[in-house]
């Protein structure tokens, strides 16, 4: 199985204040996937992120053109620009040289989270395993030229371009590993906007605060798309944005900036201030901003760029997660046991997930490349657990594992 990998190197460093005072710097054991702010061009970067963003979001809006619910469609396209902007402003991974202080003492050894004890349990459990410390401390990486960092929110507790929190979403997005693949974060965050955009779109009469002059608003139900299951965890917190005196009222002040913010943008000089893309992309963006208004069902300007321009799907010779199952299963059931390798320092787990719980850590550190023997596949995940039998037994997740 391959690896697709996009790592920039160069001394030459962007400006990026808001990843200077808030990042993890990441072991070089850790495969990551997809762009790296550094030296590509501000322009270059956007633009990859921007593709990576559409893609997904096209998929999960196919039901909505399916219907011809054209101010569905345009209407989640609008909020899956907006969140990742707000989040993280598009930024995932970052390159810079290494000086004194570019390596966060306190995020890497997780003191930042001390007034966060089960999220920095969760941390110490899977950044700072013991000989596979995927986050080492400052130290440990004194003489590295260059760091990988990857951008965490005010207080450590969040992390990447969709700032997705470590301890709600430990077995789902951190165990498996999706923190370091920029599409499958940009996935996970959206599947969190959907989830909350269907609960609200699908029952809106439950939900006084989308209406304006009797009409469902485009603003407003993004808006609580974000403020309800997505950043509160909870769809019937959707509508607090309309009570000033809630306790989020700080949050909601800030996403109300940038959604307007991204609607702004349909002026050329806002966008190549605050989100510059090349020509192509910017017409497109703009082409987004101006069929919303007026849920046109124009969808097809979408689909049309993203079959003329290079995607970022993995470049893989298994294409899915059901065809890696698949092979799998053959291998296993013709010879009894399927070989394959480990693709990055990984501790191993007891048992497989039962719930939302993980099997405990089993100590043995599987390092990269070593060969394994697979014996079973439990397969109720979106991404399997192989059951290994050599070098020694337990359970590791599909997202470590390369066939052979």
């Amino acid at each position: 199985m391959k690896v697709w990998i996009l790592a920039l190197f160069s001394l030459s460093v962007f400006a990026n204040p808001l990843m200077d005072k808030q990042n993890f710097t990441l072991s070089r054991d850790l495969v990551v996937r997809g762009p790296i702010y550094n030296d590509i061009t501000p322009t270059q970067y956007h633009q990859e992120v921007f593709r990576i963003i559409l893609e997904e979001a096209q998929v999960m809006a196919q039901e909505y053109i399916e219907t011809q619910d054209h101010f569905a469609y345009w209407t989640f396209m609008m909020g899956a620009l907006v969140i990742p902007y707000h989040e993280g402003r598009n930024t995932h991974f970052r390159e810079i040289e290494n000086y004194s202080g570019a390596c966060r003492k306190k995020s890497n050894n997780g003191s930042i989270l001390k007034n966060r004890p089960e999220t920095k349990k969760i941390f110490n459990s899977f950044f700072k395993i013991k000989g596979a410390e995927l986050i080492p401390d400052c130290k440990e990486m004194v003489s590295d030229n260059l760091l990988l960092q990857i951008l965490h929110g005010h207080d450590g507790t969040d992390i990447g371009i969709m700032q997705i929190n470590i301890r709600w979403h430990e077995k789902n997005y951190i165990s498996t590993n999706s923190f370091s693949d920029v599409s499958e974060s940009v996935r996970y965050g959206l599947g969190l906007y959907k989830k909350g955009f269907e609960g609200l779109y699908r029952n809106p009469k439950n939900f006084p605060c989308l209406y304006q002059h009797k009409k469902i608003n485009q603003k407003r139900l993004i808006h609580a798309a974000w403020a309800g299951t997505y950043n509160s965890g909870n769809l019937a917190a959707s509508c607090r944005f309309t009570q000033p005196s809630n306790k989020w009222a700080g949050n909601d002040e800030k996403f109300n900036q940038s959604l307007n913010t991204i609607y702004s943008m349909i002026s050329k000089k806002i966008m190549n201030k605050l989100y510059p893309l090349p020509p192509l992309e910017a017409k497109l963006f703009k082409k987004i901003i101006s069929n919303s208004l007026i849920a046109t069902q124009n969808e097809t300007i979408v689909a049309d760029y993203l079959k003329n321009v290079p995607t970022f799907t993995p470049d893989d010779d298994v294409k899915s997660e059901k065809e890696l199952l698949t092979r799998l299963n053959e291998k296993i059931h013709a010879i009894g046991a399927a070989m394959a390798t480990t693709s990055q320092k990984i501790n191993v787990r007891s048992e497989a997930p039962k719930g939302s719980t993980l099997g405990p850590l089993t100590g043995h550190v599987l390092e990269t490349g070593t060969e394994i023997m697979i014996n079973d596949v439990y397969e109720k995940e979106k991404t399997p657990w192989f059951h290994i039998t050599a070098p020694f037994e337990g359970w590791v997740h599909g997202q470590h594992v390369e066939i052979e």
